[in-house]
């Protein structure tokens, strides 16, 4: 939480963030699990081994080392093409593309996730493939492809309506709700976010329910309704609590203090921040100790305590490593100079401010760059250099310029994508009320096909149950008058049996309705003759056995047998139910 121009700014709850910090004893720890690892790669027995090793590293340590893991990814990558082992292929590809994204190579990550996807679909994994929707969508956000991040997580939401999956459908909601807030659509992103609260509350999920909480206190406090935000943020602290979640915790405690400074009630958002740093003391989290160190500093400037406020910055600058994030050391180094202009210390405000202009260029930071230029500006003319005062305010202008036409075209680009999603979010509505509709009409023509069928049963049994009485009378007839008209009779059951209008009829629907189906049975399984088609489209309509003997005017032992033959066909495990499976074809 910085506020070097006094707007609060709020820290996401999300998983990721979370799971990325990591202590230096920790990491220490993990370098040496990769080296292990590879120790035991060389010692491993055989190929299947050697990928089991893989796959427990990248479960287990992967993100502790990320390049280590990514040579391993693809080592594993070709053990299990190699194995032939679709699963294992799915979970390597699935975690290369989560370390791709963690290093912002965004088309190396699309590309994983979208064949792991694949894998997974073909697998019927839904809740994998259900997890690498969001991912996936992740990665298209990060690479400012909206609308590829809108269908990946609308993905995941319709994956995650099944009963059992409600866990991801919530997750899947609060990406929607994460991508509708990037675009400043805030009553659309606070629906996403409450079905979502709804969810994980229902399911007792204290961690996502305090991440979903703490994300509509973001809503909030974006849009100035600092009250509700306060209330949300508090509410997802307690929740962080109660699940022992203290990273999380202190990101919430953090959030209210940023609550606190935009009231202007300092005494309180110090409190906060002083706590925020016990916690990271105790967890060892050198880099967040830093920013916190950072927030401090900006309250007791606020406060008028320049002196205390130039100690807890410079303090954060010290916290600094290698590895640290250049824009935040700019911010810092900013802060800096700026406390040193107000204590007239021009000459250090001068030196600070050069050193963090090398650095803002140096990473192509223009918004960093044109403060700077203006605080350069502002030091020049208290120092009585008016001519480089100038230089800096032009530059300051040019560049503040240059960013408001930029900051224009993302404002209009982003309109655009707004209304591309809500074009895109209609016609898949469209969509999917016509295919409801579509599958509401099959399962009525399923139905009346299946009463026409067993009304054509009836009626054969009928008719056979008629003809075999007449044949005891024609049998037994003393008159052979009347044993002539009991044949014609019989002649005419059989005439009406095999012209009979209503069978033609019945075969036709049967093949329409079906036509689908057989061509994608035959296709899949070209070993499969006519009749057992046949039995197939009549079975997916769950007629029983005798039914279908019937309508094909053979008996239930042939019937029987066609199954049998149908099963090894498509290579059905005995606990397999055939109607079940030919109804998901």
């Amino acid at each position: 939480m910085l506020f070097p121009s006094g707007s609060p700014a709020y820290l996401s709850s999300g998983s990721s963030a979370a799971s990325n910090m990591v202590t230096m004893d920790q990491s220490d720890d993990r370098s040496e699990g990769s080296v292990g690892v590879s120790r035991r790669l060389v010692m491993a027995r055989d190929a299947r081994q050697k990928l089991t090793l893989i796959r427990e590293f990248l479960a287990d340590r992967g993100k502790s080392d990320q390049h280590t893991a990514i040579m391993l990814a693809t080592e594993g990558y070709e053990l299990a093409v190699r194995e032939r082992d679709h699963i294992a292929t799915a979970e390597v590809l699935h975690a290369r593309g989560m370390l791709y994204l963690g290093l912002s190579r965004h088309d190396a990550a699309i590309q994983d996730l979208r064949e792991a996807h694949d894998l997974y679909a073909d697998l019927r994994m839904a809740p994998e493939r259900g997890t690498l929707a969001i991912a996936a969508g992740d990665a298209h956000q990060a690479s400012g492809d909206l609308r590829g991040a809108l269908s990946w997580y609308t993905m995941a939401l319709e994956i995650g309506a099944q009963p059992e999956l409600r866990e991801l459908r919530a997750r899947a909601l609060e990406a929607l709700g994460d991508l509708r807030t990037s675009l400043g659509d805030y009553p659309r992103s606070l629906e996403h976010y409450l079905e979502s609260l709804a969810i994980h509350e229902a399911l007792g999920d204290h961690d996502g329910t305090g991440a979903v909480l703490s994300a509509i206190g973001v809503v909030y406090g974006l849009t100035g309704d600092y009250a509700a935000a306060f209330d949300y943020f508090t509410r997802s602290v307690e929740e962080f609590r109660s699940s022992g979640n203290r990273y999380q915790e202190v990101r919430g405690l953090t959030n209210l203090g940023s609550i606190h400074y935009s009231r202007g009630e300092l005494e309180e958002a110090l409190r906060n921040a002083l706590t925020a740093m016990t916690i990271y003391e105790a967890l060892g989290d050198t880099p967040n100790m830093g920013r916190v160190s950072v927030t401090i500093g900006n309250i007791h400037e606020k406060k008028g305590e320049l002196d205390v406020a130039l100690e807890f910055q410079m303090r954060a600058y010290a916290l600094l490593d290698e590895t640290s994030d250049d824009v935040l050391r700019v911010s810092i180094l900013l802060n800096i100079g700026r406390l040193h202009g107000l204590m007239d210390v021009h000459e250090d405000a001068l030196f600070v401010f050069d050193q963090a202009l090398r650095i803002a260029r140096a990473i192509d930071e223009p918004r960093l760059q044109y403060q700077l230029h203006e605080a350069l500006a502002l030091e020049h003319e208290r120092l009585g250099q008016p001519a480089r005062a100038l230089e800096h305010y032009k530059r300051y202008i040019g560049i503040k310029e240059e960013l408001a036409g930029r900051e224009k075209q993302k404002a209009i680009a982003e309109l655009q994508v707004r209304f591309d999603m809500e074009k895109a979010e209609r016609e898949r509505e469209i969509y999917r009320l016509r295919a409801t509709q579509l599958e509401s009409d099959m399962r009525l023509k399923q139905n009346e096909l299946a009463a026409m069928a067993l009304n054509l049963v009836q009626k054969k049994e009928l008719l056979d149950a008629l003809q075999s009485q007449l044949k005891g009378l024609r049998n037994g007839h003393k008159d052979p008058a009347g044993g002539v008209a009991v044949e014609n009779i019989m002649r005419e059951i059989d005439r009406s049996r095999s012209a009979d209008g209503d069978w033609k009829m019945f075969e036709q629907q049967l093949d329409n309705l079906h036509q689908d189906f057989i061509r994608t049975l035959s296709e899949r399984y070209p070993t499969l003759t006519p009749t057992e088609l046949k039995i197939c489209s009549l079975t997916r309509i769950n007629l029983l056995t005798k039914d279908i003997a019937n309508i094909l005017f053979t008996s239930i032992r042939t019937i029987h047998a066609h199954k049998y033959n149908i099963r090894k066909k498509l290579a059905l495990a005995s606990s397999t139910s055939l109607t079940t499976f030919l109804a998901a074809l």
